[in-house]
């Protein structure tokens, strides 16, 4: 993939083709230290080769950019426009990467392709620090503020907060100050117990059993097969976010009527303002009587019910992250007061929202995961 625009952009993709080795894989893929995809396609018989370089599996940030610049030996004052070009780019995950290059071998070889490799990728170019890594004791179990985090993150469903989280605050540090990264063996033994914890976060929040234990096996398998260090940061994110996807799943609505998936969307990109019934019935360009009357009969609950309960699920996210104090939130979620937003709260959830942020700051220093009330 050509990236056309800034010097950074062009000197990328000299320095990952002057990095590749000399003798290559039919079909293969390669993790660069800053955390994004290689892949490449060798036609030995015509002496080709395709790069597709570089892919990410999420949004790129800011610390990436800054150590890809690192890398190559430029300023960071261009940060900002070479992180917009690297985000206009596509993103695929690895199994997504794994069927493009087959398609496109098979479409110019006219045959089944063969297997992709997974290889290793270094850099030529020197750059200050080591790999990123998450940083953490293996000794210790899975507990500390990052799995308190991360766990609340997965009790909300709270997937793109997960994947910026991982992105800008775990694969921005460096390797030097894990003093706890001592061997895989450790690593494996840390990974394997987040892997269980995690499920039982999902599990205590209503996700079928049977599904959880599939995904336990999988992820032990591959945690069992994976022998880098490295390659823990990748893995760590991939199980954490299925968890979390099975969650934000679960919660949200599951309805065969269109039009009340519709209200459910709205709703839930406008969390943060305030919510009419109006407004979804003229975005949607239907009646607010018919809208009302539809959305009761495929779901059972009123679309101002929905709209209330969606916003204290948030407000129990919010308040569990210690981000604002109660009146805050209460603006940011779009009550005209902070009375009504009590009264609100306290009728979802039995208690007022002081009441549930110290309950659960109680049970955060206990290491106990409870269900909140089926919100």
């Amino acid at each position: 993939e050509y990236m056309g625009g800034t010097a950074a952009c062009h000197a990328m993709l000299e320095a990952v083709f002057a990095s590749l080795p000399e003798r290559q894989e039919e079909l293969w893929t390669a993790m660069a230290p800053e955390d994004f995809f290689i892949a490449g396609l060798h036609q030995a018989s015509q002496e080709r080769h395709l790069l597709i370089a570089p892919v990410f599996a999420y949004e790129c940030s800011t610390a990436q950019v800054r150590s890809i610049l690192n890398r190559l030996g430029q300023q960071p004052e261009g940060s900002a426009a070479f992180l917009r070009e690297l985000n206009r780019l596509r993103r695929y995950d690895i199994n997504e990467l794994h069927r493009l290059l087959v398609f496109i071998q098979t479409w110019m070889e006219g045959a089944e392709a063969g297997m992709v490799r997974q290889v290793q990728f270094q850099w030529k170019r020197n750059i200050t620090g080591n790999r990123p890594s998450i940083t953490i004791d293996p000794e210790s179990g899975f507990s500390g503020d990052l799995e308190n985090h991360i766990v609340t993150l997965i009790r909300y469903g709270k997937c793109k907060e997960l994947r910026q989280y991982f992105n800008e605050t775990l694969f921005s540090r460096h390797s030097e100050g894990a003093s706890g990264l001592i061997n895989v063996r450790q690593m494996r033994r840390y990974m394997i117990g987040a892997n269980m914890y995690m499920s039982r976060v999902a599990a205590a929040e209503g996700v079928d059993l049977h599904l959880i234990s599939e995904y336990v096996d999988v992820f032990g398998e591959r945690i069992e097969n994976t022998s880098a260090l490295s390659d823990f940061n990748h893995l760590f994110l991939e199980f954490s976010l299925r968890y979390t996807q099975m969650v934000a799943d679960l919660t949200s609505l599951s309805s065969k009527s269109l039009l009340a998936n519709q209200v459910n969307r709205y709703v839930q990109s406008h969390l943060y303002e305030s919510i009419r019934l109006e407004d979804i019935a003229r975005e949607l360009k239907y009646s607010k009587t018919y809208v009302s009357a539809e959305f009761k009969k495929t779901t059972g609950s009123t679309v101002t019910d929905f709209i209330l309960r969606s916003k204290v699920r948030e407000a129990c996210y919010l308040l569990e992250q210690q981000m604002m104090p109660v009146f805050e939130i209460s603006e940011a979620l779009g009550f005209y007061d902070a009375s009504y937003f009590i009264h609100v709260f306290k009728k979802f959830t039995d208690c007022t929202p002081g009441r549930f942020a110290d309950r659960y700051q109680g049970l955060r220093a206990l290491h106990v995961i409870e269900n909140k009330d089926g919100i």
